[in-house]
């Protein structure tokens, strides 16, 4: 009787059930504050960010899985503007987009505008919510550059 409980927290967990994120609630700076939770189950990969109160935050992995982050970086004006302005000119409210079918990359999203709030369930591909994901990737990218700025530069090496 217990493992099934378990088990079926894990199953939930994975993707099997309808567990939307909480919109945050501090829009801040940005205008919007939103929850992207994406899971890709047939490859094991789980990514989730936050908007609130003017920082994106990014969690990967386990911590994509768990819906926790642990990188942050604060936003700026344009970087605001560009997320806020995806969300609201998706209107998904407006108009759901399809939900997605069994194989599909699974996103859930929670949103708050100034004049709304909404949830969405849906796949990577679709066009609102794919180009939300590719702006919150490019900028998740970020918490790289300090190890990349650490690398050498291409071609002949001095001292070699």
């Amino acid at each position: 009787m217990i493992w099934r409980a378990a088990a079926g927290g894990v199953m939930c967990a994975i993707g099997g059930c309808r567990a939307l994120p909480d919109a945050p609630t501090d829009m801040g700076p940005c205008g919007v504050a939103l929850a992207v939770w994406v899971r890709n189950v047939a490859q094991a990969k789980y990514l989730y960010y936050t908007v609130e109160d003017g920082e994106l935050a990014v969690g990967g992995g386990v911590d994509g899985l768990n819906r926790s982050t642990r990188w942050r970086m604060a936003l700026d004006d344009a970087q605001c503007a560009r997320i806020a302005a995806i969300v609201r000119d998706s209107q998904w409210s407006a108009s759901p987009p399809a939900p997605p079918e069994a194989s599909a990359v699974r996103v859930d999203v929670s949103y708050r505008l100034p004049d709304g709030r909404g949830e969405l369930v849906t796949s990577d591909a679709e066009p609102g919510v794919s180009q939300l994901i590719a702006v919150l990737d490019e900028l998740a990218a970020k918490r790289f550059e300090p190890a990349l700025d650490r690398l050498p530069e291409a071609g002949p090496q001095k001292g070699r």
